[in-house]
């Protein structure tokens, strides 16, 4: 599947309000090289799990140059292990030691060979499909090229605690949604799947139960018709696909793992002036029947403004916090910056909404984590 900001662009179209856009999670060991193999997660999984090195291009370990001993072991048995490795990935990559093809070795040690009969032990799935591919790359005693990835999205649709955005009717819930996790994600997404799921969807039954709903009239649809359909009415124009990879090149830049004032400042302006130029998009394929063309063009109507109000969202936070990291203001500022950032309206424009701090202390007779461990592994024994 593709994520290409569908839920958060049709909802600040509609009015709704963004918020903490800039936080997103990098998964910091994605293939890159060999292409074929582009975007496969394996390497981090290996990491995951105790297998493999990170090494530079002259074949040396870096991770300890860029995290503390305590933090380094924060990213190997942690859900913190995406931010501190794809920093410290990154850094090594933007100090010119990346290899050849743009990022680091990953490297699985086939000596002694026992290595790798554990690995096989441990994950059984290795010796089939395109996972024993890869895996033949390994015992041929080569490496994969991996770099950090955009993963997950933690900021979003601005919702409160009962899944509510700021537009009457419209309810959010999951990944398209911010807010749950901050400034890092620190557990599994099924946290908004089924918590946050819940409650939106409880919310939006109460919401149309015994509530006449307003009719959609033909105006209504005809405007949204065009808008969608206007590149099949010209006869030359820009093709989405360039646009789309102009995005691509626009983003890659800007907004990787460790940002800086005037990249995002570039790319403000540049994409400007895509989401312009997108009137002049048009398709060579007059099909309405899987145009791929189409799909693009759909897609990019989403990917620009959701790409703007990360770009706006990244320029006004300047500190690092989380999985935002400035280069240019690398400590992180309680003073000023303790709070999320919302973006509201066409021109999004951007307030600073105070922070909501709660502390809980649990209700008397509740079990604590560590006895309640213990009584299942009891139950299991």
């Amino acid at each position: 599947t593709e994520l290409c900001g569908e839920g958060q662009g049709a909802a600040w179209r509609a009015g709704a309000e963004l918020i903490d856009m800039k936080m997103i999670s990098f998964c910091p060991t994605v293939t890159k090289y060999p292409t074929m193999y582009k975007g496969n997660i394996l390497p981090y999984i290996f990491v995951t799990t105790g297998y493999g090195s990170l090494l530079n291009k002259y074949g040396k370990t870096f991770i300890h140059k860029y995290l503390s001993p305590k933090a380094e072991q924060l990213a190997l048995e942690s859900e913190w292990n995406k931010m501190l490795l794809s920093y410290a990935v990154q850094s090594e990559i933007l100090a010119g030691k990346g290899t050849k093809h743009g990022g680091v070795y990953f490297s699985l040690p086939d000596h002694p060979q026992e290595i790798l009969e554990e690995l096989y032990h441990d994950l059984p799935s290795l010796k089939k499909g395109i996972y024993a591919d890869i895996m033949k790359i390994f015992e041929s005693g080569k490496s994969l090229v991996v770099q950090p990835a955009a993963h997950y999205f933690e900021g979003g649709i601005r919702i409160n605690a009962k899944g509510h955005t700021s537009l009457p009717g419209l309810f959010a819930a999951g990944e398209c949604s911010g807010g749950m996790f901050g400034a890092n994600r620190v557990s599994a997404a099924t946290t908004e799947m089924l918590v946050e799921g819940a409650q939106a969807g409880i919310s939006a039954a109460m919401f149309a139960s015994g509530r006449s709903m307003p009719l959609i009239t033909s105006s209504d649809t005809e405007k949204t018709e065009s808008e969608l359909l206007a590149p099949f009415g010209r006869k030359n124009g820009i093709s989405p696909n360039e646009q789309k990879q102009k995005l691509h090149e626009i983003t890659a830049e800007s907004l990787p793992v460790i940002r800086c004032e005037k990249k995002l400042t570039d790319a403000l302006a540049q994409l400007e002036q895509l989401q312009n130029e997108e009137e002049n998009i048009a398709f060579h394929d007059d099909s309405r029947v899987y145009n791929r063309q189409w799909r693009e063009y759909l897609e990019l109507r989403n990917m620009i403004p959701v790409a703007k109000a990360i770009v706006k969202s990244a320029m006004l936070r300047k500190e690092s916090r989380g999985v935002h990291i400035r280069s240019d203001y690398f400590k992180t500022d309680n003073d000023h910056f303790l709070c999320n950032i919302v973006l509201q309206g066409k021109d999004m424009q951007a307030q600073k909404v105070p922070a909501v701090l709660t502390k809980t202390k649990p209700a008397s007779g509740c079990l604590d984590y560590p006895e309640y461990i213990e009584q299942i592994v009891e139950m299991l024994e």
